[in-house]
């Protein structure tokens, strides 16, 4: 019998409304629900939830959303029609993660983008290397953004889109000074960054540390990816593959 188990942003009324509703709409479809190696995780909110639950996710994920959730393949309005559908003939797209490092320990994980950002409102120094390349200029900051992150925040800032199915990884300056340095990508495994004067990391929109000054930090590809259940034939214009 497969096993479920669920995420719902508490701080949504609708979305923990949606909980037991949920749960027994799948038991009475032969699955069960369980809080250990599920086969499905889903998660009811926006993006952010799916953001914020990214250490807890296991299994084929689904993320259940309003009409303004960009990633949701899944509506508060249309999951109980679908749902099962997705489940039984969805098809799997791998996420990467990135992990961000500081002297050999874990900061945090991100499955959209990691960004360096001021925190004060002066322009940093800002020295990343990757590839045997270096990338060192003067501005807010820069974003490394996974193949699925590369379409929002990186790209807003200048960088280049890539599809789902990339190897790369984008590396995108914030408002660089002059505009000396362009948006790269890259394919390898590691890229060091070290930030002069005030400014903050942010993981998925998270702040994970207010200030990372005069600190060296090293993103790599983590091990784990993320299992997110995707339609074979797209639904919408917005779901995952359009990006």
């Amino acid at each position: 019998m497969p096993s479920f188990c669920i995420y719902p942003n508490v701080q949504k009324e609708w979305a923990v409304e949606m909980v037991m509703d949920l749960s027994q709409h799948l038991m009475k479809h032969g699955y069960r629900y369980t809080r250990t190696n599920p086969d499905y995780c889903i998660v009811i909110g926006g993006d952010g939830t799916l953001y914020h639950f990214l250490d807890e996710l296991q299994g084929k994920v689904i993320l259940i959303g309003s009409e303004t959730t960009y990633m949701a393949q899944l509506s508060k309005d249309n999951w109980r029609e679908r749902i099962i559908d997705l489940m039984e003939n969805g098809k799997i797209v791998k996420l990467p993660v990135l992990e961000v490092k500081s002297d050999s320990h874990t900061i945090g994980y991100a499955m959209n983008d990691i960004a360096f950002h001021t925190n004060d409102h002066r322009v940093v120094h800002v020295n990343c290397t990757f590839d045997k390349q270096r990338m060192e200029f003067k501005g807010d900051g820069i974003i490394i953004a996974t193949p699925f992150g590369s379409s929002a925040y990186s790209f807003s800032a200048g960088g280049k889109k890539l599809p789902l199915t990339s190897k790369s990884i984008a590396i995108t300056p914030i408002c660089p000074y002059l505009r000396s340095v362009s948006s790269r990508t890259t394919s390898g495994e590691r890229i060091d960054v070290s930030i002069s004067y005030n400014a903050s990391l942010i993981l998925d929109g998270k702040l994970a540390l207010v200030s990372c000054k005069d600190r060296d930090y090293s993103i790599i590809r983590s091990k784990r990816t993320v299992e997110f259940l995707q339609w074979k034939k797209q639904r919408s214009s917005k779901k995952l593959s359009m990006r």
